[in-house]
């Protein structure tokens, strides 16, 4: 198990990178708010650095996966993970780089739903980090997050059902409208690969739990 355990254990800094990057797509939020259109570009350069470093990650864990000679899991598991990893990581950069052309948004209630789908994803992100660190230790808990991703799922679906209400009753047709759309769309992608995710976390923490109560029978 402990190879297993060690292609686990690569995965975590690649969640970790997405835990950062959306800190800091909530930081945009605020700024946008706040209408700091210059911390605005600061903050999405700074997710572009981080979405660079995540991309080396995944190479190499995913490189890592692919070479490995025997694992008493299927490799298959750990390759979807990672890949899904790399997506969450690749569509928040491009969630950071729309929020440039709605810097100057000023509707409140836009606002409001993008700080909340934003911490819905940024909630996940840590879960994620939660998860990977639990698969091959506790299968409980990581039944119990992963049910807890669902919920924020669920969350962000509707927070974005909500905006599309929104958009269509006030917002009529214009750029800013366009933009917010791709937005909720991206974010709600991030949590619909965070929902897949949660198939290869269960079945990798149940095989592993097995592995475990069978390796303590037999020294029993």
């Amino acid at each position: 198990m402990s190879e297993t355990k060690k292609l686990l254990d690569s995965l975590v800094p690649l969640a970790k990178k997405i835990v950062e990057m959306s800190r800091d797509l909530s930081l945009i939020c605020k700024a946008v708010e706040s209408k700091d259109e210059e911390r605005t570009r600061r903050l999405v350069l700074e997710i572009t650095k981080i979405e660079e470093s995540a991309d080396s990650i995944f190479e190499s864990s995913a490189t890592q996966i692919m070479n490995v000679e025997f694992l008493n899991v299927n490799p298959d598991y750990l390759l979807d993970i990672s890949r899904n990893l790399d997506k969450v990581s690749d569509l928040l950069e491009r969630t950071a780089l729309l929020f440039q052309y709605v810097a100057k948004l000023e509707d409140s209630e836009v606002l409001e739903l993008l700080s909340a789908a934003t911490a819905q994803v940024g909630e996940i992100a840590l879960e994620f980090v939660a998860c990977l660190e639990s698969l091959s230790e506790d299968r409980n808990e990581v039944g119990r997050i992963c049910e807890v991703i669902s919920e924020r799922e669920k969350a962000v679906d509707g927070i974005r059902e909500r905006f599309n209400s929104h958009a269509i009753q006030k917002m009529g047709i214009s750029e800013y409208r366009i933009w917010l759309k791709d937005i909720f769309g991206y974010l709600d992608q991030v949590a619909d690969l965070a929902r897949e995710m949660t198939i290869p976390f269960r079945v990798v923490s149940t095989k592993l739990e097995k592995q475990r109560t069978l390796a303590i029978k037999k020294r029993v």
